[in-house]
């Protein structure tokens, strides 16, 4: 079967599934659950004065997606985490509280956000 044709077969069906308000398999909407944590007793203040927590990624590459979420929220995971600290650590450092950050992304938002990943990656 050639590739036209699959292909015209699927834009009918994405095309029915839409007329009919059927699933198309098409994603529109990407989800991502991030591994974040903010020092234990730091607070920044805001520019209406509210003071605004920072949260700073696990995986640094992964605030690229946080930029381009049109929702986004944090949650606690201090019940099931002791702490998070990794890698090299020292009595000094600042304890951080461990949290996960929801993102919703529109797909239409991943190409500019894989964009910036190879920027990243390549400088």
């Amino acid at each position: 079967m050639s590739s036209k044709i699959s292909q015209k077969s699927h834009r009918e069906e994405i095309a029915e599934a839409q007329r009919t308000n059927k699933p198309s398999g098409r994603c529109h909407y990407c989800l991502m659950i991030s591994k974040t944590c903010k020092e234990a007793t730091k607070s920044i203040p805001a520019r209406g004065g509210a003071p605004k927590e920072e949260y700073i990624f696990v995986n640094a590459e992964e605030e690229f997606f946080y930029e381009q979420a049109i929702m986004k929220f944090h949650y606690s995971v201090q019940e099931e985490a002791d702490s998070c600290l990794s890698g090299r650590w020292s009595f000094d450092d600042v304890p951080m509280k461990p949290f996960r950050t929801v993102m919703l992304i529109p797909a239409d938002r991943m190409p500019a956000i894989m964009d910036k990943l190879k920027e990243y990656l390549t400088v």
